[in-house]
């Protein structure tokens, strides 16, 4: 088993997503992203995402760097899954407190 991982944005917030799988084919579907971006911007390390090894086949991201933190300091590299860290980032921006114009 590999951690596979990548970073892109969403909604104007830089996210690390990575998860645990055998094959680099799943974790392509699963990042949702194509052959030739993995290839270019992703990489394949041994597991060190505490949740993702629990969880082999789960998408798991954090955040690193963005508006986020100037609300929510408690998210600061501390990873979740992705669906989680993207229903904190749509609540910031449902509150107004993050900027849409991305």
């Amino acid at each position: 088993m590999k951690e596979f991982s990548i970073y892109k944005i969403y909604k104007g917030e830089s996210l690390h997503y990575s998860v645990v799988c055998k094959t680099k084919k799943r974790a392509m579907e699963l990042l949702d992203v194509t052959t030739t971006f993995m290839r270019d911007y992703g990489y394949a390390n041994e597991p060190k995402t505490p949740g993702a090894i629990a969880n082999p086949g789960k998408l798991y991201a954090y955040a690193d760097s963005g508006l986020i933190f100037q609300h929510r300091r408690d998210l600061l590299r501390v990873s979740l899954p992705a669906e989680e860290l993207h229903s904190v980032i749509d609540e910031l921006y449902a509150k107004k407190y993050l900027d849409k114009s991305y």
